[in-house]
């Protein structure tokens, strides 16, 4: 079994030819036994099954621990966000047994003529046990990063090897998920998934690289990625506030709420289903405005990643930057270099947070919009908040700009639960003030 059936469509129209075949065979074969279902139940749940499961292990057996860990966490995030939204396949996987039932003649698909009958029914037997294809998956991701399944990914559980030769993978990968337009590929939530994905690698490959490339070259090399980003971004047409209208038309309060995944958020459901065919779009009650949404979040998050990409390029640029100072009496001399000049002693303010509470609060108003803080690069919001706050925690582990920078992306759903019961008492206590 090759790797595209760990591709979910993939998956359902496999099951969809098997009972098309399976109906044939006994309209032809035997055509005084009924359809046997139970036939299809057996054979998604034990032979199906049992292939899946052992596919995916000998694809990924001779991958090292990065390209296996790559390969099973982009198809648990397609599983996942599938999950959401799992009814918008239907159509397609009727249609898919329609044409293999029916081959070689033709005839026009029709839905209605599928909404009883045996397709209708191995459809409702597949979508009992999705979750046993989806749980396999992320059951193990979960043993590769435990190291159960033998080799680990490097960055998880040992040091980066590194080279002397600059890699371009994970550069490379991420800009080729910037030049095909996803609702003809996937859905809209799959190509920020990619994004967000390629946007960790990308990291760490620049991390790498920068150590292993003399500093003469440095700047060129970030030079020359920044200027493939630059070309990129010319293509994103969609801002913030573009879909700020759907946002308000959904009664959703930011776009947080739909980059995060909230399932209960009908902008989500849109992204996780995929194009609406002619005939969905023609269906009594169905949303007109999915194919636009779907559309101009793509292009929405196409930009907010390269955008993403580009300031933590800057970042490395600007920590590449010496330190300069200019002689005040006599302005014929050149600039020369001295290193950073210790700040002087400042009073800390002492807080009751742990570092990534207080990490996390930073965050909210670095990103909210419309902006509080006034700053040019979140290093410059890193180093005040080091120089300034103590928290609570074990001694000399407060804020550091390596530690606050990690956990901007690297969010823990109990300092969120923590921030929003913080967040509650401080309105009631506003309230209370508008009432005195």
């Amino acid at each position: 079994m090759s790797y595209e059936i760990f591709l979910i469509h993939k998956l359902e129209e496999r099951i969809a030819k098997k009972a098309a075949h399976y109906k044939k065979y006994l309209e032809i074969d035997f055509p005084d036994r009924p359809s046997d279902i139970d036939y299809l139940n057996t054979y998604i749940k034990g032979e199906l099954f049992n292939e899946f499961s052992r596919s995916i292990l000998d694809y990924i057996k001779p991958m090292n621990g990065r390209d296996s860990y790559r390969t099973l966490s982009l198809t648990d995030n397609q599983y996942q966000t599938h999950s959401y939204c799992l009814e918008c396949s239907r159509h397609l996987f009727l249609s898919n047994y329609h044409k293999n039932y029916l081959t070689p003649s033709y005839v026009i698909f029709n839905l209605d003529a599928y909404q009883t009958g045996f397709a209708n029914d191995v459809w409702n037997v597949y979508t009992e046990h999705f979750h046993l294809f989806k749980e396999l998956i992320s059951q193990l991701l979960y043993n590769l990063k435990n190291g159960l399944l033998g080799a680990c990914p490097s960055f998880i559980t040992e040091e980066v090897q590194h080279t002397t030769k600059i890699k371009n993978r994970d550069f490379n990968s991420f800009i080729s998920h910037l030049v095909s337009y996803v609702p003809y590929t996937g859905t809209t939530l799959n190509f920020k998934l990619m994004l967000q994905e390629n946007m960790d690698y990308f990291r760490k490959e620049v991390f790498s690289n920068l150590e292993n490339i003399p500093n003469d070259n440095k700047k060129h090399y970030l030079g020359r990625i920044r200027y493939e980003f630059e070309i990129k971004n010319k293509l994103s047409t969609i801002s913030l506030d573009d879909i700020q209208i759907w946002l308000s038309l959904y009664h959703i309060k930011s776009e947080d709420e739909v980059r995060y995944n909230q399932k209960d958020n009908p902008i989500s459901k849109f992204l996780a289903s995929n194009t609406p065919t002619p005939t969905e779009e023609s269906q009594k009650g169905f949303d007109k405005n999915t194919a636009l949404i779907q559309e101009q979040f793509y292009y929405y998050y196409y930009g907010y990643y390269i955008k993403k990409a580009i300031a933590f390029i800057d970042e490395q640029i600007e920590n590449l930057n010496p330190y300069t100072n200019f002689h005040a009496v006599d302005n014929n001399f050149a600039p020369e270099t001295i290193p950073r000049q210790p700040n002087n002693p400042q009073l800390q303010l002492k807080t009751f947070f742990t570092v990534p509470e207080l990490a996390l609060l930073f965050k909210l108003f670095k990103d909210i919009t419309p902006a509080v803080l006034n700053i040019k690069s979140n290093k410059e919001l890193y180093e005040f908040i080091e120089a300034s706050f103590l928290t609570v925690g074990k001694t000399g582990s407060g804020p550091t700009i390596a530690k606050l920078n990690n956990l901007n992306s690297d969010i823990d759903e109990d300092d969120v639960d923590f921030l929003i019961e913080l967040f509650k008492k401080m309105l009631q206590m506003l309230r209370q003030m508008k009432i005195n």
